[in-house]
């Protein structure tokens, strides 16, 4: 939670100077690339379900007709973006770990399960970035207690 909370206070610190960098300047990537480090994508995925959610309780003052076929719209609509999200993030841990494949010290066959599954660890970020964003984090030192060292 402390983690989602600091990207916020990140976010409105420095979104405004990145996104000023992707239109102007000579290190336009580099912005964009910090931009969507810290830009809250959870929120807005959150934000379109919502906005739908809203659309389908409204749905139910129509027309019965109607209603049917506006629900099965937003449905659709919803489904569509959880496996859009669902895609991307696999896409990603496919490039991540096809790239790191011999750093990642593992059997082949957990390296495609963790793939699998990383959409859904990602996922669990929703419910804490939107409890994040109401709530009042305390910010306390973590004690390491152990000292590990990686070899590159």
């Amino acid at each position: 939670m402390r983690w989602s909370k600091g990207f916020y206070q990140v976010n409105l610190r420095y979104a405004p100077q990145l996104l000023k960098g992707c239109f102007l300047g000579g290190r336009r990537f580099c912005c964009y690339d910090m931009l969507m480090t810290i830009a809250p994508c959870m929120l807005l995925s959150v934000a379109v379900c919502l906005v739908n959610g809203f659309f389908l309780v409204n749905f139910l003052t129509k027309p019965h007709f109607l209603a049917m076929i506006l629900l099965r719209l937003t449905l659709r609509h919803i489904a569509q973006a959880v496996i859009n999200m669902y895609g991307v993030l696999l896409l990603y841990a496919v490039l991540t770990v096809l790239s790191e494949w011999r750093r990642i010290r593992e059997r082949p066959f957990k390296k495609l399960q963790y793939v699998l599954l990383f959409p859904l660890f990602m996922m669990t970020y929703v419910p804490i970035s939107l409890v994040a964003l109401f709530s009042r984090v305390e910010w306390k030192p973590i004690r390491h207690h152990a000292a590990t060292e990686i070899k590159a």
